[in-house]
């Protein structure tokens, strides 16, 4: 798989008619996902990021779908044998080990680990930055942590959350830290008590929240046509006890074991038949809260 991501930005500085604006930019990207000369390459838009991607059994014919001028070539195998170049025009277009996208760090060997040791190096700097606002009265600082700090750390947990332990590990201790921060908690308090006191969610639990929320989303036909391909739900010929539950895919490697598809239904089936009934998704997000919240820590 190629990817190449592209920012589309429509400069009006100096226009003071922000409608106008809207409709120009409106009429520059709309067409976008209507270009039909790209072959076998696909364009998907999202906000104001742009991705051009090709799908091919090899390297050779992903080079023939798309130029572009950077790409990422995605497998969980080596490649074999020269890489055919990619040129747009006259010119080689650069082959990188790892690209942003949607807010993401994806890299060749379809690994998190770039992604979550970025967040590391982010979530420190930011707990830094709370550290200096001191000052401010503690309802404060949990409305910077909760809704500023937080969202950029846990945004897109719901791909990247079962990366390794270790790493994940890392972003927990730093999530505690800032407990003990903003609630002016010991430094050698122990992380039970931290969570307990603050009455906090762990990264993990956070994690296991949204695989649920995917999870409810799927089973009530609530997501798009791509993202509801992932799961399978079970058809049952005989009256069971638990008949809303997916099938379990058989994951032959580590990779797949971690993927969305295989973590999202073996939770889901794991729940408790009345839970997965509920009849608003707002109301089963309140549930699955609460369910969670006799412990802080799981």
């Amino acid at each position: 798989m190629a990817i190449h991501r592209s920012h589309c930005l429509l400069s009006l500085e100096y226009h003071k008619d922000r409608y106008l604006v809207q409709f120009f930019f409106s009429l520059f990207c709309n067409n976008l996902p209507d270009i039909d000369n790209l072959k076998d390459g696909k364009i998907f838009m999202c906000a104001d990021d742009t991705t051009l991607y090709a799908i091919a059994p090899n390297h050779d014919l992903v080079a023939i779908i798309l130029n572009k001028t950077e790409f990422l070539l995605m497998s969980r195998k080596k490649f074999n044998g020269p890489v055919q170049c990619i040129k747009l025009g006259g010119s080689k277009i650069n082959q990188v080990k790892s690209t942003r996208c949607l807010g993401l760090q994806i890299d060749c060997n379809l690994c998190w680990n770039s992604n979550v040791s970025e967040l590391i190096l982010s979530f420190t700097q930011k707990l830094n930055l709370l550290k200096s606002l001191y000052f401010l009265p503690t309802n404060a600082k949990l409305d910077f942590y909760f809704k500023v700090i937080l969202p950029s750390i846990n945004y897109g947990i719901l791909v990247w959350g079962s990366c390794g332990k270790t790493l994940f590990n890392e972003l927990e201790k730093i999530h505690v830290r800032a407990a003990k921060v903003i609630l002016g908690l010991d430094w050698y308090t122990p992380k039970r008590d931290v969570l307990a006191k603050a009455k906090w969610f762990t990264l993990k639990t956070m994690y296991k929240q949204q695989l649920l929320f995917f999870s409810y989303k799927h089973y009530y036909n609530l997501l798009t046509t791509e993202m509801q391909s992932l799961l399978t739900k079970r058809s049952h010929r005989y009256e069971l006890r638990d008949k809303i539950s997916y099938v379990v895919p058989k994951p032959n490697t580590e990779y797949l074991k971690k993927s969305i598809s295989y973590q999202a239904v073996t939770l889901w089936n794991s729940v408790d038949k009345e839970l997965k009934s509920t009849n608003s998704f707002a109301r089963f997000k309140e549930a699955v809260k609460a369910l969670y919240q006799s412990s802080y820590i799981k």
